[in-house]
């Protein structure tokens, strides 16, 4: 696999993912994963920890095999330790929150998640950070329409031909800070509420790294 892979060079994104529970599988802790664009894998290494500093090698690695990224998508330390590493390769590299993880961070506070309202809360999370691309939407309603009259335009099909941009911070923060207010003074009866403590605390540093622009 590491021959194959070795002449692998991406595209102009990376994105980095450690796993844990894949890592325990292989007899390691720590798997990080390095995918491009299009999700071809160009590492999959097991490290002694989780820290961008343990990356080191694989990118230096890529850096010799003529990859040039310039969006790197991650799951924690957006605007730490991540710039220093990669930044010595490719200067002028734009480093991001991969928005999936972040919403995990709130998504995974929650009292449990087979509570009944969970899968609506998860739902209305990725509302408050994507918009649909209103044009594209609107030439999918106007050909949708046309083949099936007034039916409604299913998810899947949306999802497959409409793509989505992340919402401008502020509007990202007003719009989880409703959501979390209306679901923590929601009455859910026997089952109890949704949120937690931790909910707040993850929203309140998820919150700074919204307002970086780094999401």
């Amino acid at each position: 696999m590491d021959q194959d892979l070795a002449g692998e060079v991406g595209d102009d994104i990376l994105r980095l993912d450690w796993t844990h529970s894949a890592a325990i599988r292989c007899g390691g802790t720590h798997l990080l994963n390095i995918m491009d664009g299009r999700n071809n894998i160009l590492f999959s290494k097991l490290t002694c920890n989780s820290k961008p500093c343990a990356s080191r090698p694989f990118m230096e690695e890529l850096f010799h095999r003529g990859a040039l990224p310039k969006v790197v998508y991650v799951d924690d330390e957006c605007c730490g330790g991540w710039l220093s590493v990669l930044r010595e390769f490719w200067p002028d590299i734009a480093v991001r929150l991969d928005p999936m993880h972040a919403m995990m961070r709130l998504t995974q506070t929650t009292a449990s998640t087979q509570h009944s309202h969970h899968g609506t809360f998860c739902i209305n999370l990725s509302a408050c950070i994507f918009q649909d691309d209103p044009k594209v939407l609107q030439r999918m309603w106007t050909a949708w329409s046309r083949e099936h009259g007034a039916c409604a335009l299913p998810s899947s099909v949306k999802r497959k031909f409409v793509p989505r941009a992340i919402r401008e911070p502020r509007a990202i923060t007003a719009a989880v800070e409703c959501l979390l207010d209306e679901l923590g003074q929601k009455a859910y009866g026997c089952e109890g509420p949704l949120l937690t403590t931790a909910t707040n605390v993850a929203w309140q540093t998820l919150r700074i790294h919204i307002l970086k622009g780094c999401l």
